[in-house]
């Protein structure tokens, strides 16, 4: 992901949507996956497959309880905050030069340069 612009020190990037989707079931999520993969090539005829798409979706892709004590469901955002979530403070990664919540303050998944 790279900027068209650029973006002030503490200026607001990104705030969820409601582009999130939970999958109740691992099947489905899987089946979700596996159609991505079989049917979004570039070329159907040569048995071309999307796997970059459906990597970074699974990549995009995360379990959850979404009530204390609840049961658990595979989640994924499909939006452009999903493009924000590849640096890392660790050995290897590029640091990110974005953070979840303002500092000092709990994530709300709003998204701070």
């Amino acid at each position: 992901l790279k900027a068209s612009r650029n973006i002030a020190k503490g200026e607001l990037v990104f705030k969820a949507t409601n582009n999130t989707v939970v999958f109740t079931h691992g099947h489905t999520w899987r089946k979700f996956l596996f159609a991505i993969y079989e049917r979004f090539g570039d070329d159907e005829e040569k048995g071309e497959v999307d796997s970059f798409t459906a990597c970074d979706t699974l990549v995009w892709s995360w379990v959850q309880a979404l009530e204390e004590d609840g049961p658990l469901y595979i989640i994924a955002d499909l939006d452009n905050g999903s493009l924000m979530n590849e640096g890392r403070f660790e050995e290897g990664w590029e640091p990110p030069n974005v953070r979840c919540g303002k500092e000092g303050e709990e994530c709300e998944l709003a998204y701070y340069a």
